[in-house]
């Protein structure tokens, strides 16, 4: 007997839920689930992180037009999330002129990835596109450095973890990554509230996940308390919710 969820964190999490949230009239409020399947897919859905398509294309374009890229090879995490970020990116490359050489994938949880990192070498690449998540993506850096391979990495939000530099070290230098904007230096107010709770509370700054969880939180607390309840209601709310300031920026729904 509820109206709202905040939730499928990833897309591949979201977008089975869709149906059941169309028909039972719920909202289902994802901080950070970005496939571009979910666009349009229920009324009932919203999101305030970008779809792949932003993070897509800004890599694609800026590969070709600020980093002149010739030859670029993609090694995608194979999910809904990888293979979606992977195709923006490569449309996008090769629109501006760039040639994709290789492309090969890998599981998540996976931690050998020689093989398709010894074929995307053959392939002489100026730079990788590698969407990933934290675990594997140290793996790959590990042993893209011990193969000797020098192409520059190229990646989106999943390399924004801290960890990343931590674990991997000069692994990760040099790469390039595309990011929603969020600063836990940020001076503003709001921010540096948010930054100095979290930190009080858990003994660490919070990275992007959780500020996107936090406005996802107040957007619907804010819909809520203008006395709307049903998730009918709730979805009616957010639909006219303009420039929401929260921890990451300005938040709008259409």
């Amino acid at each position: 007997k509820f109206s709202v969820i905040i939730g499928g964190a990833i897309s591949s999490t979201a977008l089975p839920i869709v149906p059941i949230i169309n028909n039972k009239k719920v909202v289902l409020f994802s901080p950070a689930a970005t496939s571009p399947k979910l666009a349009g897919s229920s009324p009932y859905f919203f999101r305030n992180w970008p779809s792949d398509v932003y993070d897509g294309t800004a890599m694609g374009e800026f590969a070709a037009k600020d980093l002149a890229l010739k030859r670029v090879a993609v090694l995608h995490v194979n999910n809904e999330w990888g293979i979606a970020i992977s195709n923006i990116f490569v449309e996008n490359f090769t629109k501006g002129g760039g040639k994709v050489v290789q492309t090969e994938m890998f599981d998540q949880n996976s931690t050998d990835f020689r093989t398709q990192l010894s074929k995307i070498n053959k392939s002489k690449p100026d730079a990788i596109f590698i969407p990933g998540y934290l675990k594997e993506l140290i793996g790959i850096l590990r042993q893209k450095k011990e193969l000797g391979i020098k192409s520059t990495v190229l990646s989106a939000y999943g390399f924004y973890d801290p960890k990343i530099i931590e674990l991997a070290k000069d692994a990760a230098e040099c790469a390039i990554f595309t990011s929603p904007i969020y600063d836990s230096e940020n001076s503003d107010p709001l921010v540096k509230e948010y930054v100095d709770g979290f930190q009080k509370e858990y003994s660490e700054k919070p990275d992007i996940w959780s500020a996107q969880a936090y406005d996802a939180f107040n957007i619907i607390a804010a819909v809520i308390g203008e006395h709307k309840e049903t998730g009918p209601e709730i979805r009616s709310g957010l639909t006219q919710v303009k420039n929401f300031k929260g921890i990451t920026g300005l938040t709008s729904f259409d």
